[in-house]
């Protein structure tokens, strides 16, 4: 932008975006997109441990952790993995 405007405009750009983050409802947004990379990054890791443990999931299983948009439950079924009674992906499922 500096090389076709004026410092000044480019100054005021730059000056209301930054002003922006004070804004509550850019506060929720940016919430709102933390908790959803939350969600996606449990997701991930609860198939990528999943998987090394208990081999591919099937369409079944797949469908079924989709459901689970709740954090918690997707961290607390990432550490479950870890139970040495656990002996595939349903025994995982049923909590």
């Amino acid at each position: 932008m500096g090389l076709c405007y004026s410092e000044e405009p480019v100054s005021r750009l730059v000056e209301g975006v930054l002003n922006m983050q004070e804004s509550t409802t850019y506060q929720a947004i940016w919430r709102e997109v933390r908790e959803e990379g939350r969600i996606s990054g449990a997701r991930r890791m609860l198939f990528r441990q999943g998987t090394k443990r208990f081999g591919e999931p099937d369409a079944t299983t797949v469908a079924a952790l989709e459901v689970i948009q709740d954090i918690d439950r997707r961290e607390t079924l990432g550490e479950r993995i870890l139970d040495p009674d656990l002996h595939n992906w349903n025994d995982l499922l049923r909590m």
